[in-house]
């Protein structure tokens, strides 16, 4: 486990030498990984040890919210931290072995046990590694049974022209949209997935709700809502008549 922060210093900002300028932002981006990581090891500490009683805290949930008031960051964060902090400590061994670091990207680990859930051990901490976090994310996200629904679907009715400069969706013979490469590889891997998530979603007969979620907690909250609404419109279509029932596919989060 990594256990050194190295020395930060902004020496690099005021020199002239590109060469040591970029070494500074580089280190400047190590050390800032490795500091986060041990925020996160010490709030699972102070939380699986309930260390927080010392502090004078009931809860964790208060330390939390004494946190959020003197370090002026956001709850969300915090709870992020804890979850990274967490799911370091119980899969040390194999993120280890596996050669993982804080360079490989923290925000992995929010999604480590959706992956597990889903996927071989041993292809989800090679792909932990291999994986951009975005690509690691959406990897998690999607079950391999709706990864496999969405691909055949994209080779049906849904068409991609590709070039240099952007990619068009045609949807059922009418150009649905277009996707500028320029926006940023990350934000392109995104909005192609949100794309052909929703064109499936059309082509299954279902309507498209976007909600924009910050973490997974958030989104952990709102799936019972999701779930007894879809519940409930596939009730109202049974009772009325002359209405056939429609399948609804899995809630795919992007």
């Amino acid at each position: 486990m990594e256990t050194i922060i190295n020395e930060l210093t902004l020496d690099f900002t005021f020199n002239d030498d590109p060469v040591i300028i970029n070494k500074g932002i580089l280190d400047t981006i190590d050390s800032i990984d490795q500091s986060n990581l041990s925020i996160s090891l010490a709030l699972f500490k102070i939380k699986s040890e309930k260390l927080y009683i010392k502090l004078g805290f009931s809860k964790m949930s208060k330390y939390i919210k004494n946190l959020v008031e003197k370090s002026n960051k956001d709850r969300s964060s915090i709870y992020n931290w804890l979850q990274i902090g967490e799911m370091y400590i119980k899969y040390r061994k194999e993120l280890e072995k596996a050669g993982y670091t804080s360079k490989n990207g923290l925000t992995k680990l929010l999604y480590l046990e959706r992956a597990l859930e889903e996927y071989p051990k041993r292809d989800v901490f090679n792909k932990i590694i291999s994986m951009t976090q975005r690509e690691f994310a959406n990897y998690a996200r999607l079950t391999p049974e709706v990864n496999e629904k969405i691909e055949k679907y994209t080779r049906g009715e849904t068409k991609v022209r590709r070039n240099k400069k952007n990619h068009r969706f045609i949807y059922r013979g009418i150009e649905a949209a277009i996707l500028n490469r320029d926006i940023g590889s990350k934000a392109f891997e995104w909005a192609a997935l949100a794309l052909r998530t929703i064109f499936y979603a059309l082509h299954k007969n279902n309507s498209v709700i976007i909600v924009k979620l910050k973490t997974e907690l958030e989104y952990r909250k709102l799936l019972p809502v999701i779930k007894n609404t879809r519940k409930a419109i596939k009730n109202e279509m049974k009772e009325n008549e002359g209405m056939k029932e429609k399948g609804f596919p899995d809630i795919i989060q992007i």
